[in-house]
């Protein structure tokens, strides 16, 4: 796996559109040294990883069972436990040693009211369960930047009403209404989302340097993620088309047809950002470091790998 520094600026393909939102793949610049991660998802699938309940709303715990660092991304929800969770932070999981540990990972609640097993799932540990990520700007930005429970909670609310609004159906599930993993997987949400997904479907097919890419809704720049190698970016591809494709289709009630697609150009220019912003440092684990860059357009968080010379493994960048 080739890893590329995420610094250099990436070359900017064309808007490819579907309705009302607009993706751009962020292409590589040069070559960099080897490394593998297992995502967090394929981990969990493949009996390479067990999440276990805590019974802390804010905690749960992983143990990587091979001989391979994990990668998990912030935002991804677990589906599952006592309650859904959604990872508040990027993290590496280091591989097994002699005996596999057991390592803390900060969570957030993305089901307010249960605290119960779900007919048919384990309530100890969470199995298969991280397919999907968060599914709005908002809510990410609830996790990542005020990481607050009750704006968490708040902007999970904001998403299940936008998506019952623009399909005209309660998306919310009987068996947990507050559940935004069971609202994605809700019937009408899926149907309504393959058109997006099939007209992205070949979008990597003849780009094997894509490492990440931008997306806007309804003409306006919403997010952006980079990774330091193709491979990982290709793993993780599924979920954030999903993601992105929920949050256009929450917002297609206010879809117009007039509305501009940005140029490349100026997403080049909003990927550069202002290095007049704050920024700040955060320690997530004896070897990742979280660097957050914060201006009035924009927030950046960059998930720094101490093994390896704090090399940026993930660039997130929200609008505001």
């Amino acid at each position: 796996m080739k890893l590329f520094n995420l610094r250099r600026r990436p070359r900017i393909t064309e808007a490819l559109t579907h309705r009302n939102l607009a993706i751009y793949l962020l292409q590589s610049r040069g070559t960099g040294s080897k490394r593998f991660f297992l995502t967090l998802d394929e981990a969990l699938r493949a009996g390479c990883a067990r999440l276990h309940e805590t019974g802390r709303v804010g905690e749960l715990e992983i143990e990587n069972l091979v001989d391979t660092d994990l990668y998990a991304q912030a935002g991804d929800v677990m589906k599952g436990g006592w309650q859904d969770r959604a990872l508040g932070m990027d993290c590496i999981v280091p591989q097994r040693t002699s005996r596999p540990r057991r390592m803390r990972l900060k969570t957030f609640c993305v089901e307010r009211g249960r605290w119960s097993q779900r007919q048919g799932e384990e309530p100890t540990e969470f199995f298969q369960s991280a397919q999907h990520r968060a599914a709005s700007r908002e809510l990410k930005l609830s996790i990542q930047q005020e990481r607050s429970q009750a704006a968490v909670w708040s902007s999970v609310d904001l998403a299940q009403a936008k998506l019952s609004r623009s399909l005209g159906v309660d998306i919310r599930s009987v068996a947990s209404p507050s559940s935004i993993a069971l609202s994605m997987e809700n019937e009408v949400v899926c149907r309504r989302l393959t058109g997006y997904m099939q007209a992205f479907d070949n979008l990597l097919a003849d780009k094997p340097d894509a490492i990440g890419f931008a997306f806007a809704v309804n003409g306006k720049l919403n997010s952006a993620d980079l990774y330091a190698s193709p491979e990982l970016f290709r793993k993780l591809w599924p979920k954030l088309l999903e993601a992105a494709s929920l949050e256009a289709l929450a917002e297609s009630e206010t879809m117009s047809a007039t509305c501009a697609i940005p140029e490349a150009w100026a997403v080049a220019e909003w990927l550069k950002g202002d290095r007049d912003g704050s920024k700040t440092r955060h320690a997530v684990s004896p070897r990742v470091t979280l660097v957050v860059r914060e201006n009035e357009r924009q927030v950046s968080f960059e998930t720094m790998d101490g093994d390896q010379g704090n090399l940026c493994v993930h660039q997130n960048i929200l609008a505001r």
